[in-house]
């Protein structure tokens, strides 16, 4: 996957954040960050385009799990590629709507080939549709 992506990002621990950011950045995309799954859907259904979510499954005011029941439920969002990346179980992240999981810690280059699956599994979705 060589194109460059607008990503949201929802993870509410700044430090793990301020990385993904950067290694976001590293890997050429623009990044909008929220701190919760409340913030991560205004901003999803803001004026923004966005390519690609990144989403933590536990998070205040709304988790990871229900901000991805809404998005895939709004027409709008429906088809936007979502990586749940998460120290916490895949099973729920993948029940909930998301493309691919990616665990925590991880790598950059981990990073960019989670994001690549998450686009491929998205095709593979949409094609089925």
């Amino acid at each position: 996957m060589g194109k460059l992506l607008c990503v949201l990002l929802a993870e509410d621990d700044v430090s793990v954040r301020n990385l993904m950011i950067l290694r976001l950045q590293h890997l050429g995309h623009s990044v909008r960050a929220a701190e919760d799954g409340r913030q991560a859907l205004d901003l999803a259904l803001g004026e923004d385009h966005f390519d690609l979510v990144l989403m933590d499954v536990q998070m205040p005011e709304m988790d990871g799990l229900e901000a991805i029941r809404q998005l895939r439920a709004n027409p709008a969002t429906r088809a936007l590629p979502i990586l749940v990346v998460s120290a916490t179980g895949t099973a729920d992240g993948m029940q909930a709507g998301a493309d691919h999981f990616l665990g925590k810690p991880h790598t950059k280059a981990q990073l960019q080939a989670a994001i690549a699956h998450t686009f491929e599994m998205r095709a593979i979705h949409d094609g089925e549709a």
